[in-house]
């Protein structure tokens, strides 16, 4: 097998790699990295095809992708994120780090995400997701400003020494720049008939409890399933939401039998030593395709003087500023929003950015912002209790935290949208809509129909 191995894992790095696991004493994790060639990330999903996988790539930033499992951190109910971040810092700051070439290792990190609500991912198409999941993968490829490495995480119960050599020699093949460029085969699915009726009924029910003031929001989701003539393939449909949008957090799990997909435009939230960023994201309008530049910022100009388009705004950043001021000595944000402009739609945005008192961890942070009133509604417990009684079916980790979380308490996350969930021969594909006093239910379905493009499009479906 060596001699087919490409030129950068022949000779003395792979010596020394297969030195490394020689010398691994098997009884704590070992953090092994290399570097490794510039190539497709997704190659690393398609080279172990029947393990787990993840893939993470903010905006601006570099691009993880992971394959096999060297550790899985599970939570349930509603201390989820309190577990997951206890046991990935126990196991993380335990870590021992070893570059085979000297130079910068790798950052230990995990990747993963959470249900919307615990038990929202218990079974159906989503089980093996669960409440929240958390993968330190076998094998982690970073790619960013031209140049790659490959860690390999030793854990006990790591595959024998044979194996993973074989492995590694397999995804070299794979990432050889060499080879040509993997293209994503063609996928051609059927969108089944909407349940425009139940929407409709929902967003009565929704205006009704507003009416009555016993809601100021509520965010209603619809799933669209679309049925695929083959299984569809999770690396293809992840290569297909590569966009020219700004600013988007493409992210992809695959777990048990199931694979979760998207492209967020949204972040929940980041730490970066005592500097926390969030992003209010909330209020829409739908892109005309055809729009020229005019209309175009006669939209924009629309949608920022829609009284309430900026209320509906306002309620998130109030949450979120509300939040965060226990935990931070100053917070600073802009004084009124900006239109930001995606492939089908302009939203409202605000930045928001703070300082913390104390260094409170990523997923400690995310139990405190989540849900936003831009996914969940206000209040809160009154939102998630409608949804409970009136959503038909379980939203699973859509709307949910995803990302990744670093070795001590940094990462970042975002809110899981324009997202797909791939099961079997079937994608079901998430988007929502915020429902408050005077929304039209017509005007809320094209805004769903809209944020669904996305992915319908990468899945050969016309919207």
């Amino acid at each position: 097998m060596t001699s087919r191995v490409p030129s950068w894992l022949q000779g003395e790095l792979r010596r020394r790699l297969a030195s490394a696991i020689g010398a691994w004493p098997g009884n704590r994790l070992w953090l092994v990295t290399f570097p490794a060639a510039p190539g497709d990330p997704e190659a690393l999903w398609d080279a172990l095809p029947d393990e787990p996988a993840v893939l993470w790539e903010p905006p601006e930033s570099a691009t993880w992708a992971g394959i096999g499992a060297a550790r899985v951190f599970r939570g349930q109910g509603p201390d989820r994120f309190a577990a997951v971040q206890r046991d990935v810092a126990r196991e993380l700051d335990a870590a021992e780090p070893r570059e085979l070439v000297g130079g910068a290792g790798a950052e230990p990190a995990v990747f993963g995400g959470a249900a919307f609500t615990p038990g929202g991912a218990s079974g159906g198409p989503w089980g093996g997701f669960g409440d929240a999941c958390f993968l330190l993968p076998r094998w982690t490829y970073r790619l960013g400003g031209g140049e790659a490495i490959l860690t390999l995480a030793l854990a006990p119960g790591a595959p024998p020494a044979h194996r993973l050599m074989e492995e590694a020699d397999l995804l070299a093949r794979a990432l050889e720049p060499a080879a040509p460029a993997a293209e994503s085969p063609d996928l051609e699915g059927s969108l089944g008939e909407e349940d425009v009726a139940a929407w409709y009924t929902q967003v009565a029910a929704a205006r009704d409890a507003i009416a009555a003031s016993r809601l100021h929001k509520v965010v209603l989701a619809r799933r669209l399933t679309v049925g695929m003539s083959a299984p569809p393939v999770p690396a293809a449909l992840l290569r297909r939401l590569r966009s020219g949008d700004d600013g988007l957090f493409r992210f992809g799990f695959r777990l048990a039998r199931g694979a979760f997909v998207g492209a967020s435009p949204e972040l929940l939230v980041e730490r970066r030593g005592e500097t926390v960023r969030s992003e209010a994201l909330a209020a829409s309008v739908p892109r005309p395709l055809d729009a020229g530049a005019g209309s175009e910022q006669e939209l924009a100009a629309s949608l920022l003087g829609d009284p309430k388009q900026r209320w509906e705004h306002a309620l998130v950043v109030d949450a979120v500023r509300r939040r965060l001021a226990p935990l931070c000595r100053c917070i600073e944000l802009p004084d009124a929003p900006q239109v930001r402009a995606l492939r089908h739609l302009l939203h409202l945005s605000t930045p928001i950015r703070g300082r913390l008192v104390a260094p409170v961890p990523l997923l400690e942070l995310a139990s405190r912002l989540h849900p936003t009133p831009a996914v969940g509604g206000e209040p809160t417990d009154a939102a998630l209790a409608f949804l409970a009684k009136h959503e038909p079916t379980a939203r699973g980790w859509f709307a949910g935290p995803v990302g990744r979380v670093l070795a001590g308490g940094d990462g970042e996350l975002a809110v899981a949208l324009r997202s797909a969930l791939l099961h079997e021969r079937e994608a079901h594909v998430y988007a929502g809509a915020g429902i408050v006093a005077g929304s039209d239910a017509s005007l809320e379905l094209e805004e769903t129909r809209a944020k669904a493009r996305t992915c319908l499009a990468a899945l050969g479906v016309r919207a």
